[in-house]
């Protein structure tokens, strides 16, 4: 699972992330949980999670540029400014990648807009605003070459290919209210939204006439609520985290067989699928000693798949599945930033889209979430300020894990 600012960024079509759409000069640091973490972050967080911290507005007003120049004609131009006003912070940047490629007909251009604004409204509510918007075109991928073609002319395009190209947009928007309730309390709202855009022509063979165009839609909805609160319970202290995450993913496909890059007659594909997501959860962490904290979690998530097949409605279906993820560990602190720790957790991850219904024949959609029992004890010790050291063990055993059988071509 990969997190900005603790919004989600997986695609609902394959689950994978669109990394050149992230702004590389925005990141104020990286975050990376190890291990199982669905029994609070849900699908997708099977074997851990990257949070990329996005950079906070400054106090003074503050501006910066920089550029860079490299190999195959390769520029970044990026610039930024950040502030504060009265009550309102604020960080603006705009950045810019272009190359030729390595390849020929390989050019690639990205352009990215981003900023943050951050508004105290009074000592209790505080509200967060992020936005991105990235916009990109590349022309042919570097397919593979034979060793004559190499030998020949090692930067050439793979022949045919010449004309392929490929555009994409991403906007993304989030909207975070945040409520301190008291002292020892705090409920928060996220809102966000994602549009991804693509649209490519792709030659799959050697000439032009195999040329398709594909254009995806992908458009989700977010809706994560959760109260933190700490309270002394049988003379222990406790911290309460209780929320619930609701998501809704939007993909809409298009194919064409498009020689020339010309769209034409009936599209080849067709179809649109929607994701609902809900997943409510809870944790306790709970000091017994000073030395000894306990951690429990639950979570149960409900996915629900609708495949729209417009071309051939036989093949449209629905798809519900549920997961119960729970966790608990100990930790025992034997001195100053020196704890010995272990924990048991499981995870899941729901299959992707096209593992189920749009990888044509290969699909199946008979396929179960893969999930995952975890069990780790380690040690952090810290020897003086200078030195320290982590060792962990941890063993995971995956079941219904999706792969791709060669023999009978399907997941």
């Amino acid at each position: 699972l990969v997190l900005i600012d603790g919004v989600p960024q997986n695609q609902g079509k394959d689950k994978l992330v669109l990394w050149d759409t992230i702004p590389i000069d925005n990141i104020e640091r990286i975050e990376v949980m190890r291990g199982p973490a669905s029994s609070l972050y849900g699908d997708n967080a099977m074997s851990g999670v990257i949070n990329i911290i996005t950079k906070k507005p400054s106090g003074a007003p503050h501006a910066g540029a920089s550029f860079s120049y490299g190999a195959y004609a390769t520029q970044n131009y990026a610039s930024y400014l950040s502030g504060t006003f009265n009550c309102l912070g604020y960080y603006l940047g705009v950045s810019s990648r272009l190359t030729n490629g390595f390849r020929e007909h390989g050019d690639y251009e990205n352009i990215q807009v981003y900023g943050k604004s951050d508004y105290s409204i009074n000592d209790e509510h505080n509200l967060k605003f992020n936005f991105n918007y990235t916009a990109k075109t590349q022309g042919t991928y570097p397919w593979s070459l034979s060793a004559a073609q190499i030998a020949q002319n090692r930067r050439q395009a793979r022949p045919g290919t010449e004309n392929d190209s490929t555009g994409a947009n991403k906007f993304s928007l989030d909207l975070t209210h945040h409520w301190d309730l008291g002292a020892s309390s705090n409920l928060e709202t996220v809102f966000y939204y994602r549009f991804q855009g693509i649209g490519s022509f792709y030659t799959s063979g050697a000439t032009q006439n195999t040329t398709k165009e594909q254009i995806e839609a992908e458009n989700t909805f977010g809706l994560p609520v959760h109260l933190k609160t700490a309270s002394e319970i049988l003379g222990m202290n406790h911290s309460f985290v209780i929320g619930i995450d609701l998501e809704r993913n939007d993909f809409g496909y298009e194919e064409y067989s498009a020689p020339f890059q010309n769209k034409s007659g009936l599209p080849t594909g067709n179809y649109d699928v929607i994701k609902n997501n809900i997943g409510p959860y809870l944790q306790d962490e709970i000091k017994i000693l000073d030395a000894l904290k306990v951690i429990f979690g639950l979570r149960y998530d409900w996915v629900k798949f609708n495949f729209d097949d417009k071309r051939a409605r036989s093949n449209s279906k629905d798809k519900t599945m549920s997961k119960v993820t729970p966790n608990c560990g100990i930790i025992f602190t034997y001195q100053k930033d020196s704890e010995l720790y272990g924990s048991f957790g499981q995870a899941f991850r729901a299959p992707t889209i096209g593992q189920m219904f749009t990888y044509g024949s290969s699909a199946n959609t008979n396929l179960l979430p893969e999930e995952a029992t975890n069990y780790e004890v380690g040690v952090r010790h810290r020897f003086n300020e200078r030195l320290k050291t982590n060792l962990s063990i941890y063993w995971m055993k995956v079941s219904n894990e999706i792969w791709y059988d060669n023999d009978s071509r399907q997941y």
